[in-house]
C-alpha cells in the first residue's frame, strides 16, 4: 500500500490543467491507481476523463466515462466528495457530445445534470441554450417566411427609393404602406418565434424527462 501511496502524491505534484503528463501519468500507474483508495482512485480517474476531453479523444471519453459512472453507482458509499467528482464527470461527457454535434445526446445530459442538482445555474443555463438552439433549428419554415418578408420590405424600399419618388409622387403613400407592412409582419412574426422558442425552452427545463 506505501508504494501506491506513492503514486497518489506523484499525481498530486502534476501541474494544474497538464492534461498530457495526466494521461500518460494514468496510463503509465492505471494497476497501481486502481488498488488506492476509493476517492483517490475516482479523483485521478476524473483527471484522466478531463485530460481525454482536452485532447479530443472523445470516444476514449464516453468509455472510460461510463465505466467509473458505473463503480461510483455500484460503491458502497455515495459521500459529497465522490458525489462532486460524479457530477463532473457526466458533464464532460455532455461537453464532449457537444463538441462532436451530437447535441440530442448533451441534451439529454444536461437534462439529467438539472434534475440531480437543480439549484446549479450553469447546468440550467447551458441546457436553455440547448433546447432554444433545437426549436430554433425545427422552425426552418418559419424563419424562412420572416426572410422573405424582410426582403419584400426590402424590394418595395428600392422601388420607392429610385422609382415611385422621383417619377410617381402620387403612389408614394401605397408604397410606403405595403413596405411598412411587410416589415411590420416580418418583424412580428420573429417576435412570436423568438417567444414560443423561450417558452418551450423554459417548459422542458421545469419539466425535464
Amino acid at each position: 500500500m506505501p508504494e501506491t501511496r506513492t503514486v497518489y502524491l506523484q499525481f498530486k505534484k502534476l501541474p494544474q490543467k497538464a492534461y498530457y503528463e495526466y494521461y500518460f501519468f494514468y496510463k503509465a500507474h492505471r494497476l497501481e491507481i486502481a488498488q488506492l483508495d476509493f476517492a483517490e482512485y475516482i479523483e485521478i480517474k476524473h483527471d484522466f476523463i478531463k485530460a481525454l476531453y482536452f485532447m479530443d479523444e472523445y470516444t476514449s471519453l464516453h468509455k472510460e466515462a461510463d465505466l467509473l459512472l458505473e463503480e461510483i453507482l455500484n460503491h458502497e458509499k455515495f459521500e459529497e466528495s465522490i458525489r462532486f467528482f460524479y457530477l463532473e464527470t457526466i458533464f464532460w461527457k455532455a461537453k464532449a457530445y457537444l463538441n462532436s454535434n451530437q447535441n440530442k445526446k448533451a441534451i439529454l445530459i444536461y437534462k439529467e445534470l438539472v434534475k440531480l442538482v437543480p439549484e446549479d445555474k450553469k447546468y440550467r443555463r447551458t441546457l436553455f441554450s440547448l433546447l432554444f438552439q433545437q426549436n430554433y433549428l425545427k422552425e426552418k419554415k418559419g424563419l424562412a417566411v420572416v426572410v422573405l418578408l424582410l426582403l419584400g420590405a426590402l424590394f418595395f424600399n428600392a422601388i420607392l427609393i429610385f422609382y415611385i419618388i422621383p417619377f410617381y409622387t402620387e403612389f408614394r403613400t401605397y408604397f410606403e404602406i405595403i413596405r411598412n407592412s411587410f416589415f411590420g409582419i416580418g418583424f412580428l412574426l420573429f417576435l412570436f418565434l423568438q417567444t414560443r422558442h423561450i417558452w418551450n425552452a423554459f417548459k422542458e427545463i421545469k419539466a425535464p424527462k
